[in-house]
């Protein structure tokens, strides 16, 4: 193990090509993949190295469970700086896997803006010195009116 990496055989298979047969090689990958990086070695022996076109991996999800509304949902993926949601799926379970169950299917990838949900929310402020110091003041002139408006404490006999 070298700076964090190390290297686990996924699949193992013997495979014959011959001129008159090519067929592809299909690889039942049977333990899930730990990293991103996926590498296939060869073996030719005496043979000459083979040369390869294409490779295709496909790595299915067996299930996506989750429970909402319905309504429109978006799917957010891909942001290296976000952490992994973490949930207490025990909680919910039984609720999950009991109610009834609908096919979900995703619409066409859309792009999503560069800047964060709170940059967009905030747009519309972007008032200069002048407004943020008068909306100052009358936060504070609201908070003395309402001072004035509560019940004095009764005077000590």
């Amino acid at each position: 193990m070298r700076s964090g990496r190390f290297e686990r055989a996924l699949a193992v298979a013997d495979w014959q090509a011959t001129p008159g047969n090519r067929s592809p090689l299909v690889l039942a990958i049977t333990l899930p993949p730990i990293g991103d990086t996926l590498v296939l070695e060869t073996d030719n022996g005496d043979n000459p190295a083979i040369s390869l076109a294409a490779a295709t991996a496909v790595h299915p999800v067996t299930r996506l469970l989750f429970k909402t509304d319905p309504t429109e949902l978006a799917l957010y993926y891909g942001n290296p700086r976000t952490h992994a949601a973490r949930y207490d799926v025990a909680l919910v379970a039984p609720q999950i896997l009991s109610a009834e169950k609908h096919v979900a299917t995703l619409g066409p990838e859309e792009k999503a803006r560069v800047e964060g949900w709170a940059r967009s929310a905030l747009q519309g402020a972007r008032g200069g010195v002048l407004f943020w110091s008068m909306l100052a003041l009358v936060v504070v002139a609201l908070l003395v009116v309402v001072a004035r408006l509560l019940p004095k404490p009764p005077a000590p006999p």
